[in-house]
């Protein structure tokens, strides 16, 4: 009788074990855009990468870029309406937050 009881015991509280979710790192450093217009053209280095949007749906996208320093460009209409250096270093995700 204990060894059942025991073992009802280990199955219930199994069940209340808590839960987690591990996310590996990226394997090469990322840029995060946030914030802008979905028609606003991103640009990094002098390279047309394409409008926001893409970068941002259904959830927010990474652009996977080398390790070193990046210019970061947005440009609406023409114009541009935000430029940021960052310094992309090891694994690590850098957020921009465009005004």
């Amino acid at each position: 009788m204990k060894h059942i009881l025991m073992v009802l015991f280990v199955m219930l509280t199994m069940g209340c074990a808590p839960k987690s979710t591990l996310q590996s790192a990226p394997e090469q450093p990322q840029i995060l855009l946030q914030g802008g217009q979905p028609d606003d053209l991103v640009v990094i280095n002098g390279q047309e990468l394409g409008p926001l949007h893409r970068f941002q749906k259904p959830e927010a996208l990474t652009i996977p870029v080398k390790e070193g320093t990046h210019l970061v460009s947005i440009i609406r209409n023409g114009e541009v309406i935000f430029e940021r250096k960052v310094y992309a270093d090891g694994n690590l995700i850098s957020t921009l937050k465009i005004q």
